[in-house]
């Protein structure tokens, strides 16, 4: 009975963390396959190269969480980034005027994306792929496919800058994360956004207005989309009509990883930071061992096939 019981427990405690087991196996792998990799200088790397990741994968998440998607938050990102470098490096204007600008600016995207999705009752799949091509037009309009670049030092700073032995971009994506988890766990919005998203017609029958709260989680993706363009053109030092490529892809396989549900009302955003250090290690690992870039991209498709099927088996089974 009592080895049942241990076994039952191990059971329970591989199926638990197996993210994180997952996660420990990819840093002992690339740790024996490259001598590089466990050393300091090489960990920091990986945290500030997720930085930006985790910022566009929560966006990503409180879309998702809520019953939605976006597959246009890397196009998003390429555009806002432009915008504020347009107006800071063409414009003359400084970085107090141009950040609210490019945010403000995500804020009426994603109200107009969630607005455009729930009003008209349209696939988000289909819209965002829409949407994704015309951020795509516009941003090849402002720079007629140059790149702008040249930022000022104070700009900079937001993503190559230090608080102490710290990285900016760490403590900004610290801060982004703790303050999503705390409005998803800990708040009547987040408590609607996991409801809307794991049952909507019950959710509209217990009185929530599931419109606004799944456009709400729109606007909320954008604005955070925002951010995390802010950071990664401050990283680059340049931008250009490519740079958000790949953020799309990397944010829904890290937010799938990490347990967010592609149907919607379940996840948790320490499952997302999980996530997001798999796909770092993943990247610098596979670069450090000489793996070529095509590659590459077909392990990441398949970690997410993976991640997908595996939600789907947990759904028919819960079902």
């Amino acid at each position: 009975m009592k080895a049942q019981i241990q076994k039952r427990n191990i059971k329970n405690f591989l199926q638990n963390n197996v993210i994180l087991l997952f996660l420990l196996l990819l840093c002992i792998f690339f740790a024996v396959s490259s001598d590089k990799f466990l050393t300091a200088n090489n960990l920091f790397l990986v945290i500030r190269q997720v930085s930006v990741l985790g910022v566009a994968s929560l966006a990503a998440a409180i879309i998702t969480l809520s019953g939605g998607l976006d597959i246009s938050i890397g196009n998003q990102m390429t555009l806002y980034a432009l915008v504020a470098a347009h107006l800071m490096v063409n414009r003359k204007m400084s970085m107090a005027v141009a950040i609210p600008a490019a945010l403000c600016l995500s804020l009426v995207v994603g109200f107009i994306i969630g607005y455009v999705i729930n009003k008209f009752q349209i696939n988000p799949f289909v819209a965002t792929l829409a949407f994704s091509t015309v951020f795509s037009g516009i941003s090849f309009g402002i720079t007629g496919g140059y790149q702008i670049s040249h930022f000022s030092d104070a700009f900079k700073f937001i993503s190559q800058g230090y608080i102490g032995a710290v990285p900016m971009p760490v403590i900004l994506m610290l801060i982004i994360l703790i303050a999503g988890a705390f409005v998803l766990n800990k708040t009547c919005l987040g408590r609607y956004i996991y409801s809307v998203g794991g049952n909507e017609e019950a959710s509209r029958l217990s009185g929530i207005n599931t419109q606004k709260i799944k456009v709400g989680a729109y606007v909320a993706g954008g604005f955070l989309a925002g951010i995390a363009a802010i950071m990664m053109a401050a990283r680059l030092n340049s931008v250009s009509t490519t740079c958000g490529d790949g953020y799309t892809f990397d944010a829904m396989t890290a937010i799938m990883l990490g347990g967010v549900s592609v149907r919607g009302g379940k996840g948790k955003v320490s499952g997302i930071l999980i996530g997001i250090l798999i796909i770092g290690v993943l990247n610098n690992g596979l670069t450090l061992i000489g793996v070529e870039s095509f590659i590459q991209n077909i392990v990441k498709g398949l970690i997410m096939l993976a991640a997908i099927c595996s939600d789907s088996v947990i759904y028919r089974k819960r079902g």
